[in-house]
């Protein structure tokens, strides 16, 4: 499998530019915690790893169609400090593109929050 990579525009590309930015990192120059997310992109859209599914919350709005994955730059880290948040479109049933839909912290909900507000949910 190997499906298309898009991105919620502008929105996931600020998330991400926050999220560098709140880590110490600079414009211009590629941040690991970018890097990352980049990379487990990649690997959704190969098919070598799949999220766990979203589902309504309270103060989040539905991310039903959405997919999480937490991650962390040490991959010893008992509880994954961030999360990256993405859809298979046009379905789940049948996906030809993966789309970014945010990053953020894990904590207060970050994550979930921007990409309810980035799909207009909130």
């Amino acid at each position: 499998m190997s499906l298309a990579l898009d991105a919620v525009k502008p929105a996931f590309g600020n998330d991400l530019a926050d999220l560098v930015t709140s880590e110490g990192g600079t414009s211009g120059t590629p941040h690991p915690l970018a890097l990352r997310v980049i990379e487990l992109l990649k690997l959704v859209a190969s098919g070598d790893l799949s999220g766990l599914p979203l589902e309504e919350r309270e103060g989040t709005a539905d991310l039903s169609d959405c997919r999480k994955i937490y991650f962390d730059l040490d991959p010893r880290e008992e509880r994954p400090r961030f999360r990256l948040v993405y859809r298979l479109l046009p379905n789940e049933a049948h996906p030809t593109r993966v789309q970014a839909v945010a990053v953020g912290y894990r904590a207060s909900l970050d994550a979930y929050v921007r990409a309810a507000r980035n799909l207009g949910r909130l």
